[in-house]
């Protein structure tokens, strides 16, 4: 999904999202290794991910596609998110350009009962 050959090294980096110091999600990026020599280097506790991308390898996200669908909650996750193993969820597999190359690869899971989806719907587009 990252657009690599198979065995190609790639940066794994797990975050926890949280809302008023409340667990929200957890997520999960990859980005292949190439792409971002010495990524480990950065302190993403405390820099984001994006500014990081953008200052240090001048690579800026310009467009993404992104599935959200139901899930049952793992025992790893839940005991991060603080939820009961089985508990619903919310997992997003996002995938993120930058000048129509893959940048990054990222799976989420979102605690179902603190996260809320809005959409606006253009009705220019009704049929389209």
């Amino acid at each position: 999904m990252l657009d690599i050959a198979p065995g190609t090294l790639v940066h794994h980096i797990e975050r926890m999202r949280t809302a008023d110091d409340e667990p929200m999600a957890v997520e999960r990026s990859n980005i292949a290794a190439a792409m971002v020599p010495g990524l480990e280097d950065y302190d993403l506790a405390v820099r984001s991910l994006y500014e990081v991308l953008e200052n240090e390898y001048d690579i800026l996200l310009d467009s993404g596609e992104q599935t959200i669908e139901a899930g049952i909650c793992d025992s790893a996750d839940s005991r991060l998110l603080g939820l009961p193993a089985g508990s619903p969820v919310l997992v997003m597999q996002r995938r993120s350009f930058a000048k129509g190359q893959c940048v990054e690869l990222a799976l989420s899971t979102y605690r179902a009962d603190r996260y809320q989806l809005h959409s606006r719907l253009d009705p220019r587009r009704h049929g389209d």
